[in-house]
């Protein structure tokens, strides 16, 4: 047996019974509802979902462009979307509605001026 080995055999075994979620997941309140994110973090879920399922980015990038996450971290909230992904997915598309219609009511400046040199 390696030292590494005996190190790990005298350890307790883990808790099953510890709701690994609450680990690495917490819900805080914010405007417009709760808004899981990691513990400790501001990197909410919905942004590890989009960088992983819509980027297509792999964990060890995301690991790698935000080294304070663990692995556990990223995987928790993946699989956390995975069992709620339905409402994930509701809420960011009520997102992109609420995005599309404050562009439709205030396009801007830049799409003002736009619109005037169009005119002549």
């Amino acid at each position: 047996m390696t030292v590494t080995q005996a190190a790990l055999a005298a350890q307790p075994a883990p808790n099953f019974d510890t709701d690994v979620f609450k680990k690495h997941v917490e819900i805080v309140a914010g405007a417009g509802g709760p808004k899981p994110r990691i513990v400790g973090s501001s990197i909410r879920v919905v942004d590890i979902v989009h960088w992983h399922e819509k980027q297509g980015q792999s964990v060890a990038e995301i690991l790698a462009r935000f080294p304070q996450l663990t692995a556990g971290d990223v995987h928790a909230a993946l699989a956390y979307y995975w069992d709620n992904r339905d409402w994930f997915e509701w809420r960011i598309q009520d997102g992109a509605n609420f995005a599309a219609e404050m562009q439709r009511r205030d396009p801007g400046p830049l799409a003002e001026k736009r619109a005037r040199t169009a005119r002549g």
